[in-house]
């Protein structure tokens, strides 16, 4: 799940709306009980539509969400499970994280713990480059997903597009200069398809394919300014599932270079006094815009108590305390002003920031 996603949710407002967060065997260690949990959950919601709603009302949306039930593939190594559903439509989604159980019955879907959750992961985009397409992916440590936005999967329009043999290997490696030219042009127009959805979710980007599309991914400096990796072969025959497990170990490399990269900045930010450490600094930092790059550590978690106008943070210590005013995941909560300012955020090695407050945000001025 992406924040394209998340956005598209965000923008539903339609009595009754319903949201449910499922944990599901990737966590719980029991597979067999994951449909159980599911039909559970959609029986509650079930419940407080025909208490709350006209039965004309609740109907249509009890019966997307037997409908999406049935679409799941509980095979598959999920995290954790997002349903929703209203009279329109309905909609599953696997989570790179383990979600609290959540039944919500309301007119606008919950999404705030799938884009807090979402902060907690290291997440990346991986686009691969075969020899006539172009495929689009995210990606959470091992495991990736192919996805269809901005047009992708895009197919060459060219038919000079190079005959590729699994692994890598070009037929035929002589490049005639038209050729030259219609590889540029299909990698500009993939390029500039999936910048669109890099300002959505500015996350890390791993490129996949053959050396000739490489190079000109360097020397034309595409697919953005976050890349991580630049992994050579054509896998365009290859499921996301053996293609994560085939790409990890470069792209975790790919992570630990852009986490020294930004330690490196951070010092450097420090010097001028355009840094600021702890969850209260930086909170208060962010509020006013100027957030450029938070860097917390990927098993931080704080809760927080807003001041009047929710403009000041106090951490606390208790996890228990509830209110209207208190905030469960404030380093959550944190990662989401940040971005909501066009401000970007980094999950870090575990005590990396240690004598940091365990975030640090560089400040734009």
């Amino acid at each position: 799940m992406n924040r394209a996603d998340i956005h598209l949710l965000q923008s539903v407002h339609s009595a009754p709306a319903v949201s449910i967060l499922v944990p599901t065997h990737a966590a719980t260690g029991d597979s067999q009980q994951d449909p159980i949990y599911v039909k559970n959950s959609i029986r509650a919601a079930e419940m407080r539509l025909l208490r709350d709603f006209p039965r004309r009302d609740a109907e249509p949306v009890i019966q997307h969400l037997k409908q999406v039930a049935e679409e799941i593939d509980y095979r598959a190594d999920h995290e954790g499970l997002a349903i929703f559903a209203t009279r329109d439509t309905g909609l599953w989604f696997d989570l790179p994280f383990c979600p609290d159980e959540l039944v919500k019955v309301d007119e606008t879907l919950a999404t705030g713990e799938i884009a807090r959750g979402l902060n907690h992961v290291p997440r990346y985009w991986l686009v691969t480059l075969g020899g006539h397409r172009a495929r689009l992916m995210e990606g959470t440590n091992d495991r990736l997903r192919e996805v269809e936005l901005a047009g992708f999967p895009l197919y060459s329009e060219e038919s000079s597009v190079p005959e590729i043999v699994p692994g890598g290997r070009e037929a035929n490696p002589a490049v005639h200069p038209q050729e030259a030219v219609d590889h540029r042009l299909f990698l500009r127009r993939a390029s500039e398809s999936f910048e669109k959805i890099l300002h959505e979710d500015p996350t890390p980007v791993v490129v996949v394919g053959i050396d000739r599309y490489l190079d000109l991914v360097r020397s034309e400096n595409l697919f953005g300014d976050r890349r991580i990796a630049e992994i050579s072969g054509n896998y365009d025959y290859m499921g996301p599932g053996e293609l994560g497990r085939l790409v990890w170990p470069e792209v975790e490399q790919g992570f630990r270079a852009e986490w020294a990269k930004l330690l490196d900045s951070l010092e450097v930010a420090t010097g001028k006094k355009l840094a600021a450490f702890g969850l209260q600094e930086c909170w208060d930092a962010a509020q006013m815009n100027r957030g450029h790059h938070l860097l917390v550590e990927e098993g931080y978690r704080q809760p927080g108590r807003l001041g009047e106008g929710g403009l000041a943070l106090e951490p606390m210590d208790d996890p228990e305390v509830f209110g209207a005013d208190v905030l469960q995941d404030a380093v959550g909560e944190l990662a989401e002003l940040v971005v909501s300012k066009g401000g970007q955020v980094a999950l870090m090695d575990n005590g990396s920031l240690a004598d940091r407050g365990r975030v640090a945000l560089i400040l734009r001025f």
